[in-house]
């Protein structure tokens, strides 16, 4: 039987791995995306589409990559699966060329809280970085898209029957549902202007009127985002607390049966050391009684012969 103590040791780093290495939000989803996404890049070739690898405590999340000249970008276009980007798009700042992190969540929403909503679709969405990179281990920040004439079109796939037109939801950085759309009459796709994460949305009940959102001021999304980010860190603080108040709680039994079978190892010892003594049934109570004499009786007046 193994180490009880090297058994417990394991289950604790365990526990503190799994949860330390969840991507607690959207941004650190994206990061961690983004690390792996310029590893696989390095010295592939330019305009090809390359799978990701994902960790698979992200459950149902998949990732692919390319790398574009910018030029090429703006004279042919590129379509990446659901998206299709039209010639004529530039990058702001003006690279020489790009990196287009492509991500499918799945059914996988926790990342995009809805109220109100639910999806018929996945999340799909489209990350652009400088890939100038001079630096192993240097990640630049996010670039914007921008299209000039002719919108970005995304077909994004409905798997779930409803009698309700879905709309086109997007989600910024943070998964927070910014503009809600409706879909392009005659192709059933969603138009936009620049990328991010999108999927398809119904109300939860029929009866809910068509949601039309209006363009939120700054301030408004910043308000919002900060509130949502202080629920995530209290979510994940009170996650935490229950798994140390769970390994705590079972060290402590483990403790406890550990101090058990000690004690009664230690009164078997003791047992064996003595003589066991048979007890009788004296009056209404017990006492110990010899099993044998050692000697037999013998009769003072006894005839020896």
């Amino acid at each position: 039987m193994g180490n009880p103590i090297w058994a417990f040791s394991f289950l604790l780093f365990w526990v503190l791995f799994y949860t330390g290495g969840l991507a607690n939000n959207l941004q650190d989803l994206n990061t961690l995306v983004q690390n792996e996404a310029f590893k696989e890049l390095y010295q592939k070739k330019t305009g090809i589409l390359y799978n990701v690898s994902v960790p698979s405590f992200q459950y149902g999340v998949t990732a692919q990559v390319i790398r574009l000249r910018v030029g090429s970008l703006r004279r042919r276009g590129v379509n990446i699966n659901e998206f299709t980007i039209p010639k004529g798009a530039t990058v702001e700042g003006n690279p020489r060329s790009v990196v287009m992190v492509y991500k499918n969540f799945g059914h996988n929403y926790s990342y995009f809280p809805t109220m109100g909503y639910k999806f018929v679709a996945p999340v799909v969405g489209i990350q652009v970085y400088n890939a100038s990179v001079t630096k192993e281990g240097e990640y630049p920040p996010e670039l914007k898209l921008i299209v000039k004439g002719n919108p970005i079109s995304i077909n994004i796939p409905v798997y779930a029957d409803s009698t309700l037109t879905p709309s086109c939801a997007l989600f910024n950085s943070t998964g927070v549902l910014t503009s809600i759309s409706k879909m392009d009459s005659p192709t059933k796709i969603c138009i936009t202007s620049q990328l991010g994460d999108f999927s398809l949305i119904i109300p939860t009940k029929a009866t809910a009127p068509s949601p039309s959102l209006a363009p939120e001021s700054p301030m408004v999304v910043r308000k919002r985002e900060q509130g949502s980010n202080k629920w995530k860190f209290a979510a994940g603080a009170a996650g935490g607390g229950t798994v140390s108040m769970l390994v705590l709680f079972l060290v402590a039994v483990w403790g406890r049966k550990e101090a058990d079978k000690a004690k009664i190892s230690k009164m078997e010892r003791q047992a064996d050391n003595e003589e066991t003594l048979q007890t009788s049934l004296i009056g209404n109570s017990r006492a110990p009684t010899a099993a044998s004499t050692r000697t037999r009786p013998v009769l003072e007046n006894e005839d020896s012969t």
